[in-house]
């Protein structure tokens, strides 16, 4: 995320897609010196670039360039002065794009940007998880429930509130389709049935999963699609498969209880596996869907090696 610094107080903020520089206690950041009009300037994210706008009476000063009531873009480095006194210059230390990102009320104020996932509390103990799909809708998981958080909506973990906000603007449409789309997943089983090996297929271009604690889990899933694929079931009710039936199943193949606690861990492993998966893995972070009491493998091409 885009962050300015105070060049007096060395205090840092975080810049929103639209943000507003002024006297008036409404502006997303508020100037307290006089010369400073009530809405002096804004700095917005458009085109893939950060600009600066003034609409102020006594005009702003961008790397010692006089701007009034004209727009400029933003670049690292440059300083922006609003008014005559120090405290109201700043240093544009990042130009990255704006993200959506969450922000805590009380004890202590921070901000934590949401790139692609993230778990609170902290990622050995994950409570609440949020995730971008590949059409950057961001979805929100909590004990085996998944909604779409609205912005400035309040989630409350580890006796913290957090506040989900939407700060993210898609100014160009990546077409992911074509990916997926020529993408399947292709599972191998050892020789005596107890590896699974997991692979994301793209055209010449292999993602390899390696050996981990999820896969038994996938491939019960995925077989489950197949079958129902098979057997012509229509697509949105392919795969579905009660948890508690999940759980039992994964209980006896690894001969130790399995509980929703444990699937959701391994749940939340697969999905930072995939987003650290390069070049597409990040695409398939929402391979695993959910309903009420349900879950499947999210995507219908599959191939099993036995």
């Amino acid at each position: 995320m885009a962050t300015i610094e105070n060049v007096l107080t060395k205090k840092s903020i975080y810049l929103n897609s639209q943000h507003i520089f002024g006297r008036s206690p409404h502006s997303s950041t508020q100037l307290e010196a006089k010369d400073v009009s009530k809405s002096h300037a804004t700095i917005y994210w458009q085109g893939g670039q950060w600009h600066i706008k003034d609409h102020s009476r006594n005009g702003t000063v961008l790397n010692g360039n006089f701007l009034h009531n004209n727009v400029d873009k933003l670049a690292k480095s440059q300083t922006i002065q609003f008014g005559k006194d120090v405290s109201t210059q700043w240093k544009v230390l990042d130009i990255t794009p704006p993200l959506n990102y969450l922000e805590s009320i009380e004890p202590d104020y921070s901000i934590i940007p949401l790139e692609s996932y993230y778990a609170l509390p902290n990622e050995d103990n994950p409570e609440i998880a949020f995730y971008c799909t590949a059409d950057r809708q961001w979805k929100a998981e909590r004990g085996g429930e998944t909604i779409e958080p609205i912005h400035n909506q309040i989630f409350v973990c580890d006796g913290r509130e957090w506040r989900f906000v939407r700060n993210e603007l898609v100014d160009e449409t990546v077409d992911y389709g074509r990916i997926k789309e020529n993408a399947f997943f292709e599972f191998t089983l050892s020789a005596d049935q107890e590896k699974v090996m997991v692979k994301i297929v793209v055209n010449q271009l292999e993602m390899d999963l390696g050996e981990r604690s999820y896969n038994y889990m996938l491939l019960s899933l995925a077989r489950r699609r197949r079958e129902d694929i098979e057997a012509g079931v229509s697509a949105d009710e392919q795969g579905w498969q009660h948890i508690e039936n999940l759980t039992h199943e994964m209980s006896k193949e690894e001969l130790k209880e399995v509980d929703q606690y444990n699937l959701n861990l391994r749940i939340h492993r697969l999905r930072k596996g995939l987003q650290k998966l390069k070049p597409h893995g990040s695409q398939f972070i929402n391979i695993i869907e959910r309903r009420k009491g349900e879950i499947r493998f999210a995507h219908p091409k599959i191939k099993i090696n036995s």
